[in-house]
């Protein structure tokens, strides 16, 4: 079990960048601080651009990302190659076409099986994943409401 978790976590630590373009990266961001660097990767920080949520229906898992200041990017090494001091500025306009913001994964809520017969009172559609909220009656005739129904 304790490798299954060692997984689990690695998995979810690597799912948790989601890659972009250079130009939707250059589009909203100016500048960068180098954070972190490795064989591998290097690890920025964006100091000066303009928040936004980039989208991505391709991306099953996560199909939108946010950007802004203090968003985490990371690159291969080699994409600045020519930086080694951590702290340095780099600028967008620098970094190579693979880009990857860290946008950690939102926790899945499932049904527990004894709720699989429920419907939403708002919608009446069989629910299956989500949250259920009460309803005043919901131990009597099995209704709650789902997420976009309470919203």
């Amino acid at each position: 079990i304790e490798t299954a978790d060692i997984i689990q976590r690695e998995l979810e630590a690597e799912l948790a960048w989601v890659d972009i373009t250079a130009k939707d990266l250059c589009a909203y961001v100016d500048q960068l601080r180098l954070e972190k660097l490795d064989s591998e990767y290097a690890e920025l920080v964006v100091t000066r651009g303009m928040p936004q949520t980039l989208e991505d229906a391709e991306n099953l898992l996560q199909p939108s990302v946010s950007i802004g200041e203090g968003a985490r990017i990371r690159v291969p090494r080699e994409a600045i190659a020519s930086i080694t001091i951590e702290g340095a500025t780099v600028s967008s306009e620098s970094l190579g076409p693979l880009i990857s913001v860290h946008s950690p994964l939102k926790a899945a809520a499932r049904l527990p099986a004894r709720f699989e017969n429920w419907e939403c009172a708002g919608c009446e559609k069989k629910m299956v994943d989500g949250n259920i909220h009460w309803s005043d009656k919901a131990e009597s005739n099995r209704k709650g409401f789902c997420d976009a129904c309470i919203e």
